[in-house]
């Protein structure tokens, strides 16, 4: 049996760094992937642990790109905090991805156009925002 999640997605919620009793590293945050045709966005939960925590606490950021390799852990339990109907503790599951492998991807974009970002819209904008009054010199032309 094969139990192996990829996911591509940025991160929805800040990192959260905590540790085991024996002072293992866990960071968790939430990474957001697109939904299907026209459904919303999935949401998951994720934990890392060790050196690779300690690492993603430090450089994610909410809004960056992130790719994750892990499996899924299914835990259920009772929550003594809240009650049903009838009186009785609430049941809670919970499928969290248990990540081997994180790789960092690009930041947020920013509001501002890039070079990356080649849009006629945002190459009219990024001329018009350019001081046009300075003669065009033989250097500066790329041909």
């Amino acid at each position: 049996m094969l139990n192996q999640v990829n996911l591509v997605g940025r991160i929805a919620k800040a990192t959260v760094l905590t540790s085991t009793p024996d002072g293992t590293a866990v960071v968790g945050f939430v990474v957001a992937t697109n939904g299907w045709k026209d459904k919303p966005a999935q949401f998951h939960v994720i934990r890392v642990f060790g050196n690779q925590a300690d690492s993603c606490h430090k450089h994610l950021a909410v809004g960056q790109q992130v790719v994750v390799v892990g499996r899924l852990e299914y835990s259920k339990w009772t929550d003594d905090r809240y009650h049903d109907s009838e009186g009785s503790p609430l049941r809670r599951v919970q499928t969290v991805v248990v990540a081997n492998n994180v790789q960092f991807g690009s930041k947020k974009r920013s509001a501002r156009p890039t070079g990356n970002d080649l849009s006629p819209a945002a190459l009219t904008n990024m001329a018009a925002a350019q001081d046009s009054s300075r003669p065009v010199e033989d250097d500066d032309r790329p041909f």
